[in-house]
């Protein structure tokens, strides 16, 4: 399975332990394969170095670095323009696209609205837990 984490699903389950950190977690272990684009990865660099979240600096690279080993890089070639209100969302729907997602996980109300986009379903972290085939089972990571 084919997943696009949405930014907003990284950070919960990176800063907030619980059932979004079950989704993430899954995805560092390879139990399905996340997809990420580079402006994805900046984004979440970005958020995590926020003061409201107090994360040290050398804590921030070795986060990322495990990331972005845990998924497949893709890379978008088109620019979407779906979601007016935040134009940001946009970047999620062109990484699905491009990778060939077969679901975008999101804790946002604009693209949990969508439902669907081109085809790609889009799941809240928990519809995503509870419906979608993964081996969810603890492994050591």
């Amino acid at each position: 399975m084919r997943v696009v984490l949405d930014t907003n699903v990284w950070v919960s389950g990176l800063l907030r332990p619980g059932l979004v950190t079950t989704v993430t977690d899954a995805a560092i272990a390879g139990r399905y394969q996340a997809l990420i684009s580079a402006v994805l990865l900046q984004e979440l660099s970005a958020v995590l170095r926020r003061p409201r979240f107090a994360i040290p600096t050398e804590a921030i690279e070795p986060l990322l670095h495990e990331i972005h080993e845990a998924c497949e890089m893709v890379e978008p070639t088109a620019t979407l323009r779906v979601v007016r209100e935040d134009p940001a969302d946009n970047r999620v729907l062109e990484c699905a696209m491009a990778g060939h997602a077969d679901l975008i996980v999101s804790g946002d109300h604009h693209l949990l609205n969508l439902r669907e986009h081109a085809g790609i379903p889009i799941s809240s972290p928990a519809s995503f837990r509870s419906r979608w085939s993964v081996d969810w089972a603890k492994h050591e990571l």
